[in-house]
């Protein structure tokens, strides 16, 4: 698909993270490598992080496949293109964490083995090219989503076997250790020594066998020796803490793996959804017990509400309220609660996926950044980014683009700003209608909008003062959907004005019509959201530094050329279609 206005994106690609109180990325790139402290992860030079960003998942064959029903090709070179192609946009929407759960049967042989393949060569291009934009990363090292390539007779097995089958620990280790002292040809890095890096997470939502499902496993002898040098009697009680100890022994044999190999990142387990702890208290026993430095959840409001394959459901749960189920389980500590108790005192936190699922609503994004930091959460990476090459043709649960979701999507700008903005750890009441310093999020309004000293965001309609948050009179940068305090915009799409150097900088995405369902799975034949770029918008811009400045209006094409186009007696009434353009004073 079209891809517009990049330009703007490579000169402005850090303005898209906002300072608050804790350090954003670029910070890590100093010597040594991040850490985690006391329960908090720290940069290396012992700056608390916050990270927000998304799930983009190049590397993986289970994307490809994806983006090979339009066309894209499977290899090295269709898979880095969509990198390019791609990654100026998640900056432009707040992201300065990228993550991305590998699928080692996509790179490696049956002994866990790395093999050069495609998906390894767009991991090492992921790697660079989000190095040199300052964005941070973050990599499961392993799940499996019915990749077929020889690593599939380990990594193949099922979810439960990456902790019990002995061999399928060994491939892992194997693999692992293989994989960070990889020298990165793209750059030159190994990745043990790549500061871009700033934490491994073991496994994408590990699982062990229940007591009712060990016995037929073909992993029963392992327990039954450990019962019996235990001299223990078979019972639920002490499988569980047979897999309390069995875990912390993954978990702590995987670690002593990276730091043979010379690896000093820190180290993530994951604790999966709110749901997951009910059954599974053995297993958040044995990881507090573990040398893992942080601890991951995800966070779906919708999923107590839909059938287990949703994917062949639709939902819309776009109006819904979901005020009672995130208060539900923020204290539950068989839901959340547990992040928040002495017990997890000595681990960060980290939301490994969140999205708001069968939603396209304009606040959402805003609320679970807040629900995340309360829950003491220093990064959140919302999964998964869906690629422009596909996002006019596609929909469902998790569906979020630059141009095609523009509600959704300013949300999210607004959320990243509200993340770093706020300091984690703290009692939160959810409710509908909700505001803090410089910001404010309303369902009734479908919108939220932030304001600081340089940064004016919304997400919605703000025009009418709903809102009570005022742009500061030193505001430079401006983004959002629809008309404001500061912008009049007749256009259904995103729109970015940043005030630099050279003059004001205008960027207009694509307005949108709706021509097919958002809210089921795509054939990826019929265009759901259609893109359009060939019909004039009117533009205002209340800048009182630029509202009565005399100046020239240039169209900017993709290799910075400028084009006049008319003069203007200030900003107040420029009619322009989707692109990018830029106002000099005279």
């Amino acid at each position: 698909m079209n891809r517009f206005f990049t330009t703007a994106v490579l000169c402005l690609a850090l303005l898209s993270c906002s300072r608050g109180s804790e350090t954003i990325a670029g910070e890590t790139s100093a010597s040594g490598f991040c850490h985690v402290k006391d329960g908090v992860l720290y940069t290396p030079e012992g700056k608390p992080l916050s990270l927000w960003g998304v799930n983009f998942q190049t590397p993986l064959s289970w994307e490809a496949n994806r983006l090979g029903k339009v066309g894209v090709q499977k290899t090295e070179q269709g898979l880095n293109a969509v990198t390019d192609n791609n990654l100026d946009d998640v900056v432009r929407l707040g992201a300065n964490l990228l993550r991305c759960h590998l699928t080692p049967a996509d790179f490696t042989d049956a002994k866990g083995n790395l093999t050069e393949t495609a998906y390894l060569h767009a991991l090492d291009y992921l790697v660079a090219r989000a190095g040199e934009k300052g964005i941070c990363l973050c990599f499961a090292f392993l799940n499996h989503m019915g990749q077929k390539g020889p690593g599939a007779e380990w990594a193949g097995k099922g979810a439960e076997t990456w902790i019990h089958d002995p061999d399928v620990v060994r491939c892992t280790a194997n693999y692992i250790s293989q994989l960070v002292k990889r020298v990165n040809p793209c750059n030159g890095i190994a990745y043990k020594d790549n500061k871009s890096i700033v934490f491994w997470e073991l496994v994408n939502e590990p699982e062990m066998y229940s007591y009712s499902e060990i016995s037929d496993s073909g992993y029963a002898p392992a327990y039954k020796s450990w019962l019996q040098k235990a001299g223990k009697d078979d019972t639920a009680a002490n499988y569980a803490a047979y897999r309390t100890e069995t875990v912390r022994s993954y978990i702590d044999g995987m670690v002593k793996t990276l730091r043979d190999a010379g690896d000093g990142h820190p180290v993530c387990w994951g604790l999966n959804w709110h749901r997951f702890r009910r059954d599974n208290k053995d297993l958040f026993d044995g990881v507090v017990r573990s040398k893992a430095d942080i601890v991951s959840f995800c966070n779906y409001p919708g999923q107590d509400y839909v059938e287990r394959k949703y994917s062949n459901y639709r939902y819309d749960f776009t109006d819904r309220s979901f005020s009672d189920w995130f208060n539900k389980y923020f204290s539950m500590e068989d839901g959340y609660g547990w992040a928040r108790t002495k017990t997890f005192a000595s681990k960060a936190k980290v939301a490994y996926e969140f999205e708001t699922f069968f939603n396209q609503s304009g606040y959402l994004y805003p609320v679970q950044a807040l629900y995340i930091k309360a829950l003491g959460g220093q990064a959140a990476t919302m999964w998964t980014y869906t690629f422009a090459e596909i996002a006019p043709l596609f929909g469902g649960s998790h569906f979020l683009n630059l141009r095609c979701t523009p509600a959704k999507a300013a949300s999210f700008m607004v959320a990243s700003r509200i993340f770093h903005s706020t300091k984690p750890d703290f009692p939160i009441k959810v409710s509908d209608e909700m505001s803090g310093d410089g910001w404010c999020i309303s369902k009734q309004h479908n919108a939220a909008v932030y304001s600081d000293g340089e940064y004016y965001c919304t997400s919605g309609e703000t025009l009418s003062g709903w809102s009570g948050i005022k742009p500061s009179a030193g505001v430079k940068h401006i983004s959002g959907l629809g008309s404001s305090p500061l912008v009049t915009y007749s256009g259904s799409g995103i729109y970015f004005i940043d005030e630099t150097d050279s003059g004001l900088l205008i960027n207009l995405m694509p307005d949108i019509v709706i021509k097919g369902d958002r809210f089921f799975k795509p054939d990826y034949q019929t265009t759901v959201t259609e893109l359009v770029t060939n019909v004039e918008n009117t533009l205002s811009i209340g800048l009182d530094r630029w509202k009565d400045a005399p100046g020239i209006l240039y169209s900017v094409d993709r290799d910075g050329n400028r084009t006049e186009i008319s003069s203007y007696e200030g900003t107040g009434n420029f009619k322009l279609k989707p692109g990018l353009y830029i106002f000099v004073r005279k």
